[in-house]
């Protein structure tokens, strides 16, 4: 997702925190109970990169991190 109508990394953030909990979700299949969510990263430019490719592999390196963390 492009956003490129922010003013501040934190809002880059807190656009990161809607989507996340916008899509979780618990779901029931048989006796289990799942809990479905997503993994996002974000890259900010020019700071993380200034070519798709730097800001996307940025912005994969971000959502690693933050997989590792939880």
């Amino acid at each position: 997702m492009i956003l490129p109508n922010l003013e501040t990394a934190e809002d880059a953030g807190q656009v990161a925190q809607q989507l996340s909990q916008g899509v979780t979700t618990r779901i029931v299949i048989g006796m289990h109970q799942h809990e479905v969510t997503a993994s996002i990263g974000m890259a900010i430019y020019p700071e993380d990169g200034r070519t798709a490719d730097a800001l996307s592999k940025a912005a994969d390196d971000s959502m690693y991190s933050v997989k590792r963390r939880r």
